[in-house]
């Protein structure tokens, strides 16, 4: 499930889905959460995307296919109906119409969502799996998809694709995939997590992935990880045991908070790099949500006001690219929420 949310913040609206079909809606007009959402039939929403031109379409997908609204989520309607499950969708930011779709592999649409087709992977043994899609922003046409057993890279919008080399040590205990983020400054180098391992760094484009040392990263159960907007060594990496900082591209980290969170995905402001979001599963210490800090990791309180309790155990956070204090997130029981300030009242973990 996923949360998606734009506004200034006078204006902002937010969208929950829920895993019982629906999506709500929640604005400078409304008063608390409302149900706004004509048409989205799903049976469980699990992801959400704001387009990045067209800021009043929306898509959604999940169980049984993909929806979408015209009218900045007030109503909905069905643009491809599937067998499939949809778990992430991302958004072409150069071409308006081009759209894709991560579920059982790739597929793509380039009008806006009225037809789709299926892009195949073409490695050997694919998982069938898929769990993370990245489009280049310096070239929308490069595409990196990573899932459960390997990376694979398409250079012509998905149509051909090509499996990359991540050197992972023998006989691991899991096999499955991870995050993926480009370097900020650095157009040809990305980094990546694979479960159990770490992370990894590329600096040609993908084509190679050696290992970061990671001195310091004890857990090495990696479930998130993003990079500074100004600062591409500057790394923030979601592990079961708190939030880890690296200030040298990864080959060292130290401890920057939240110690004995599962903290389940960690996102940046583009706008601001000093404001970080982190979304906790289970904690020891019995306190669970969204935590956010705006130091850059020195000091963390938690800002989970208006999630109900059975929905603050938070898979992911997505942050608007365009305002700083609008924020996604989405639960694991199937909630979708959004706050409009990054200085949401909260208290200290």
């Amino acid at each position: 499930m996923s949360v998606v949310a734009r506004g200034t913040d006078s204006s902002v609206v937010a969208f929950a889905g829920t895993a019982g079909g629906g999506v709500y809606r929640y604005g400078a007009s409304e008063k608390g959460w409302q149900p706004a959402a004509y048409g989205f039939a799903a049976q469980k929403i699990n992801t959400v995307a704001w387009h990045p031109l067209e800021p009043q379409i929306i898509y959604g997908g999940g169980v049984g296919g993909i929806w979408k609204s015209t009218d900045r989520g007030t109503n909905w309607s069905q643009v491809w109906g599937a067998s499939d499950t949809i778990a992430q969708m991302a958004i072409d930011p150069v071409q308006a119409g081009v759209v894709y779709a991560v579920g059982t592999g790739v597929w793509k649409s380039i009008d806006g969502g009225a037809s789709w087709s299926h892009l195949p992977l073409g490695v050997t043994n694919p998982s069938p799996y898929s769990r993370n899609l990245l489009v280049s922003p310096s070239d929308p046409q490069v595409l990196f998809c990573i899932d459960t057993a390997l990376v694979v890279k398409s250079d012509d919008g998905g149509q051909t694709w090509r499996g990359v080399q991540v050197k992972t040590p023998p006989r691991l205990p899991y096999n499955l995939g991870g995050d993926i983020a480009f370097h900020t400054t650095k157009t040809n180098t990305l980094y990546c997590t694979k479960y159990g391992v770490g992370v990894f760094r590329s600096a040609d484009d993908g084509e190679s992935w050696v290992r970061r040392p990671g001195a310091g990263l004890v857990e090495k159960n990696v479930n998130g990880l993003a990079v500074s907007p100004t600062k591409g060594d500057t790394l923030f990496a979601a592990t079961y045991d708190g939030v880890y900082r690296s200030t040298d591209g990864g080959a060292s980290w130290r401890l920057a908070g939240l110690d004995g969170w599962d903290v389940s995905s960690i996102s940046i402001s583009q706008e601001d790099g000093r404001l970080v979001y982190a979304r906790t599963y289970t904690s020891r210490r019995g306190t669970r949500g969204v935590f956010n800090s705006v130091d850059g990791g020195n000091s963390w309180r938690l800002t989970s006001n208006g999630l109900p309790p059975k929905h603050r155990d938070i898979w992911r956070i997505v942050q608007s690219p365009s305002e700083r204090d609008t924020v996604l997130a989405i639960s694991f029981e199937g909630g979708l929420y959004i706050s409009s300030s990054g200085n949401a009242p909260g208290h200290s973990p």
